[in-house]
C-alpha cells in the first residue's frame, strides 16, 4: 500500500479468482501525515507556529537584553533594533524550515529544530560578535557578550523543542515576566534613591532576586502540600498556601537587604566620583515594591502563559485532527 495505489488481488480462503490489479480506489485517503500539498493550510500552520508565542519578538527582545551592553545607555532602541533584524532574519529561516518539514514525509522535526537552533546561534552570535568588533570593544567583552547572546539564544529553540510536552513555553514565559518585574521594581527602587547603576549591576540582582524566590518558593510548596495531605485540616493548609509567596517575598526582600550592602553604586547627576553612601534597601517602600511587583509577576504570568497554553492546546488538537 502507498501513495500510488492499493494492491488488490485474490481471497486465499474463498474461490475468488480475482486477479491482482492496483487500485485507486480510495486513495485520497492515504496521504502521508506530514506530507501537506495544500499552499494555503501549510501558509496557515506556519504562521501559527511562528505567532504563538510570538517567536520573532520574543527572540528579539532576549538577544536584545545581551545587545544594549554594546550600546550607550540612552539608545536602546539600537539594541533592539539590531536584535528584531537578527530574528527576522531567523525567522524567514524557520519559516522555510516548517515548509519543508510539512511537505518532506522523511524529515523528521527534532532535525529541523537542531538545525535551525545551529542557525539561531550562530547568527544571533555572530552579529554582535562582528558589531562589538567594528566598535573597537576589548576581546574579553567580546567574548563574554557572545556567551551571553549564545544562552539567550538558546531559550526559544527549548521552548520549541518543548512544545510538544505542552508546559514549556508557560514555564518560559513565567521567568521571563518575573526577571521583567523584578528589573522594573529594582530600576525604579534605587531611581526614587538617587542611585545611579550599571546595567549588569541590575541584571544581575534581578536575576538572583528571581531565582532566590523560586529556590524559596517550590519548596515550601511542596511542604505544604505534603502536610495538608497527611497532617492538617483544608482550611489551615489554604492559609498556609496563601503564606507561602508571602515568606519567599520576605527572604527575597531580606537578601537584597544585605546584598545591597556590597554593591558600589553612584548618585544620579554627580560626578563620577561621587558615590551613594546610604543604604539602599533599608526603607519600607523596598518592601513594598518587591510585594507588589511579585503579585504583578504571579498574575501577569498566570494570565500570558494560560493564553499561550490554551492557544497552543487548540491549535496542536487542530493540527492532530488535519493529520489523521
Amino acid at each position: 500500500m502507498g501513495n500510488y495505489g492499493v494492491l488488490v488481488g485474490p481471497n486465499p480462503p474463498t474461490s475468488n479468482i480475482r486477479p491482482w490489479v492496483i487500485s485507486h480506489d480510495g486513495i485520497e485517503g492515504i496521504v502521508s501525515p506530514l506530507t501537506l500539498t495544500d499552499p494555503i493550510l501549510i501558509v496557515t500552520i506556519i504562521a501559527l507556529g511562528l505567532l504563538i508565542p510570538p517567536l520573532t519578538i520574543l527572540h528579539a527582545w532576549l538577544i536584545g537584553q545581551a545587545y544594549r551592553y554594546a550600546f550607550p545607555i540612552g539608545e536602546p532602541e539600537g539594541a533592539f533594533n539590531l536584535a528584531l533584524k537578527v530574528s527576522g532574519a531567523i525567522t524567514v529561516c524557520a519559516a522555510v524550515a516548517i515548509f519543508i518539514w510539512l511537505t518532506q514525509e522523511v524529515i523528521d522535526f527534532y532535525l529541523i529544530v537542531g538545525v535551525m537552533t545551529a542557525i539561531t546561534l550562530l547568527l544571533s552570535a555572530g552579529t554582535i560578535a562582528v558589531f562589538v568588533h567594528r566598535q573597537g570593544f576589548t576581546s574579553g567583552f567580546i567574548l563574554r557578550i557572545e556567551l551571553a547572546t549564545g544562552l539567550l539564544s538558546l531559550i526559544v529553540p527549548i521552548g520549541v523543542t518543548s512544545t510538544l510536552y505542552e508546559v514549556g513555553w508557560p514555564i518560559i514565559l513565567t521567568l521571563i515576566i518575573g526577571f521583567i518585574c523584578y528589573r522594573q521594581g529594582l530600576s525604579t527602587h534605587l531611581e526614587n534613591q538617587s542611585a545611579r547603576t550599571t546595567l549588569w549591576q541590575t541584571d544581575r540582582l534581578a536575576l538572583e532576586l528571581l531565582i532566590l524566590f523560586l529556590v524559596m518558593l517550590l519548596p515550601l510548596s511542596a511542604l505544604v502540600f505534603f502536610v495538608n495531605r497527611l497532617f492538617v485540616p483544608g482550611a489551615v493548609a489554604s492559609w498556609a498556601s496563601f503564606l507561602v509567596p508571602l515568606i519567599s517575598v520576605a527572604f527575597v526582600a531580606l537578601y537584597a537587604t544585605v546584598r545591597g550592602e556590597g554593591i558600589v553604586v553612584k548618585k544620579t547627576g554627580t560626578l563620577q566620583t561621587d558615590y551613594h553612601e546610604s543604604p539602599l534597601f533599608w526603607n519600607v517602600q523596598w518592601w513594598i515594591n518587591l510585594f507588589w511587583n511579585t503579585v504583578k509577576w504571579l498574575l501577569g504570568a498566570l494570565g500570558v502563559s494560560g493564553v499561550v497554553y490554551i492557544s497552543q492546546m487548540l491549535v496542536y488538537a487542530w493540527f492532530v485532527n488535519l493529520v489523521k
